[in-house]
């Protein structure tokens, strides 16, 4: 990310308890994998039966362990919770 980004993201850490950065996703924009190195925590979301096992490792991999702090993965629209009224 640019410079600038990186600035805002530091200016707001010491005035807020969280902030809350939504990028698009890894594979269509990869600098999305620059910003989540610059957070102290990542949420990584991944859609059940379309995200593949090799772009979930490619984007772990890509995350740096040591900048990011931590990593909390959801796997989104798995079929076992979901019932045929939520879609």
């Amino acid at each position: 990310p640019s410079e600038h980004i990186l600035s805002l993201i530091n200016s707001f850490k010491p005035q807020y308890d969280v902030v809350l950065i939504d990028t698009p996703a890894c594979m269509a924009r990869p600098e999305s994998l620059l910003v989540a190195n610059e957070c102290d925590y990542v949420i990584f979301v991944a859609s059940s039966h379309k995200t593949k096992i090799r772009t979930v490792r490619e984007i772990l991999d890509g995350l740096s362990a040591e900048k990011t702090g931590h990593l909390l993965g959801i796997l989104n629209r798995h079929e076992e919770f979901l019932d045929s009224t939520y879609s």
